[in-house]
């Protein structure tokens, strides 16, 4: 259970710190102009956006982690958020944190519950 409570703790400091470290980004519209396959996996793609900076310059986002099936098809349309005192930081969807916070605390959250059930199953038992 210390396990479980030690990762839902993780998600939600990864995502305060992700959150932190976002803050006073500017979002801007963007279009999938790609998919690129997974470094590792082939058979996964990451998508890539091009998206118009707050200066008029252009920019591109290549979108972790990949995914199968893609998250997005070539011409969707999507929100970019990027950092304007460094644009190439910069990731595709508005809001949230990314994968990694929401992954702790799943997994932590399961991992709590197994604990209690095993736990009542034994009170049960004995």
């Amino acid at each position: 259970m210390l396990v479980g409570l030690g990762l839902i703790l993780a998600g939600v400091t990864t995502r305060r710190a992700q959150r932190a470290a976002e803050r006073g980004w500017l979002e801007a519209p963007g279009e999938i102009v790609t998919l690129v396959p997974g470094d590792i996996n082939r058979g996964m793609y990451h998508p890539v956006a091009q998206y118009e900076r707050a200066d008029g310059s252009s920019g591109q986002v290549r979108d972790s982690p990949a995914t199968q099936p893609p998250r997005f098809r070539v011409g969707d349309r999507v929100q970019v958020r990027y950092d304007p005192a460094d644009p190439e930081q910069a990731r595709i969807g508005a809001g949230g944190a990314g994968i990694l916070p929401s992954v702790l605390l799943g997994i932590g959250a399961l991992v709590v519950v197994a604990a209690l059930a095993i736990g009542a199953a034994a009170t049960a038992a004995g």
